[in-house]
């Protein structure tokens, strides 16, 4: 027996691969025939409980980018990839605090307010209406922030990001293969776009705006591990490469927006932390973007003036003031969220009552939710429900370090997704969406100091 495990954990890279194929290919023929969803949902759970270390862990963040359509018969409440991880949790709190002597280190603080904060949300809906499904999406995601922070020292940034970007790809090459092969078409999404109708991807994550905040972090944290030379540089590009092309099918002026910011971070801080260091690895992701642009634009025909049009569409948003922004409209910039996050905010300091204790967990003011995370968050939780939260938070970046890394010109480099992750909060609302705490853990990595510190001392790989 020990001998086959040593077997496995020798070639265990291989045989992560062929299981990661295995999953790819089962979640597309789930979309054919839904009944196999079911199917993968065992055998992630078995895959995820068979790896060493954290390998487990870290499949669960390529398993996330299949969130919209790896739940029941593609349209159930829980998504499949939280069950997996909750199996993983349970499996890791009984392997590291029963089997093995080194056990992690308890932050009592962190565990008290998560502790506040699922009370604050039992009492929240107990009051209003119930629900199972809402309780479970909150508990979820606090389980999740606890189990990050609890063993952050343990988990490998590098490993995450590459889990997490062959996920996107992925997810996006079966959408594109269930455009040709199916008859119905589960995944695409067409909207009206000016005069014409245009296909928005999304890959498996549900929706366009969605879909862009896993392509900007997966494309910021590529480029911060090729400016500091901890990844091969070849690869990483054409994964970058790859993540700009699927971010202009979005077409969303959220991931433009986002893109856009990112790169000026980018720069930035590379002039900042001397840019004589590394002006060739930013020359490099700049000429990787213009290749995908001229790609994009000449090759594949995709016009990509559609994305710049769509910040003068026309949108009648019920409530909508038409307020003046630099000649248009604000409703028309934000497409439509202007009036949303203004109505949204005029209900919560409507009163003392609506301030404090906000409008009720999954609610919303119509017609549609606030499309803002921080927003949502104040109107759905109230003031009191939103500072145990941001207590939770801050709590948790004081003890990572975050204090440090700001005060450091060096480092300001690591934080550039957890800028970008902030910008992209602002555009979607995340509140206990499942995939929202796995962009918080990259988000988070490189602000932790410990965590930072160890990456650097990592061998620089060499350019090939």
């Amino acid at each position: 027996m020990k001998k086959l495990l040593d077997f496995f954990y020798k070639y265990r890279t291989i045989t992560t691969v062929i299981k990661l194929m295995a999953m790819s290919l089962l979640m597309l023929f789930s979309l054919k025939w839904p009944i196999l969803v079911n199917v993968m949902l065992l055998v992630s759970i078995i895959f995820v409980l068979t790896e060493f270390e954290f390998d487990g862990f870290y499949i669960l963040f390529f398993l996330v980018n299949f969130r919209f359509v790896f739940r029941n018969n593609l349209n159930g409440n829980i998504p499949y990839v939280t069950i997996v991880f909750l199996f993983y949790f349970v499996y890791s709190i009984i392997r590291f605090f029963i089997f093995t002597k080194e056990r992690p280190k308890i932050n009592w603080i962190v565990v008290s307010i998560s502790i506040a904060y699922i009370v604050y949300v039992i009492l929240s809906l107990i009051i209003r209406s119930f629900s199972f499904s809402l309780l479970s999406k909150h508990l979820v995601m606090i389980l999740l922030i606890n189990y990050i922070f609890l063993f952050r020292e343990k988990i490998d940034y590098i490993k995450i990001i590459r889990y997490f970007v062959l996920g996107i790809l992925v997810a996006f090459l079966i959408e594109l293969i269930t455009q040709y092969w199916f008859s119905e078409n589960f995944i695409t999404m067409d909207l009206a776009v000016s005069a014409f109708r245009e296909s928005r991807h999304r890959g498996l994550a549900g929706d366009p705006n969605y879909y862009g905040m896993d392509l900007i972090l997966a494309i910021s944290s590529l480029c911060y591990l090729i400016i500091l030379k901890k990844t091969k540089i070849i690869p990483a590009l054409i994964a970058i490469f790859l993540l700009f092309i699927c971010s202009y099918f979005t077409y969303s002026k959220s991931v433009f927006i986002g893109l856009l910011f990112m790169l000026f971070i980018l720069i930035l801080f590379s002039l900042i932390n001397d840019v004589k260091k590394n002006y060739k690895q930013l020359l490099y992701i700049l000429g990787v973007l213009l290749l995908s642009v001229f790609v994009m634009q000449f090759i594949l025909n995709k016009d990509l003036i559609i994305t710049f049009k769509r910040f003068s569409e026309k949108y009648n948003i019920p409530g909508g003031s038409g307020d003046s922004i630099s000649g248009e409209t604000a409703d028309n910039i934000t497409t439509g969220r202007w009036t949303l996050w203004k109505n949204h905010l005029k209900y919560v300091f409507s009163g003392v009552k609506e301030f404090l204790f906000g409008g009720g967990i999954g609610t919303h003011v119509p017609p549609v939710e606030a499309h803002n995370t921080y927003i949502q968050t104040i109107y759905e939780l109230g003031f009191v429900g939103a500072l145990i939260l941001l207590t939770l938070f801050v709590v948790i970046l004081k003890n990572i370090g975050f204090g440090k890394t700001l005060k450091s010109i060096k480092h300001w480099m690591n934080l550039l997704p957890f800028l970008c992750g902030a910008l992209m909060l602002a555009s979607v609302n995340y509140l206990a969406v499942t995939s929202l705490v796995y962009h918080l853990a990259i988000m988070f990595f490189l602000v932790d100091e410990k965590n930072a510190a160890k990456l650097e001392e990592t061998d620089v790989i060499k350019n090939k």
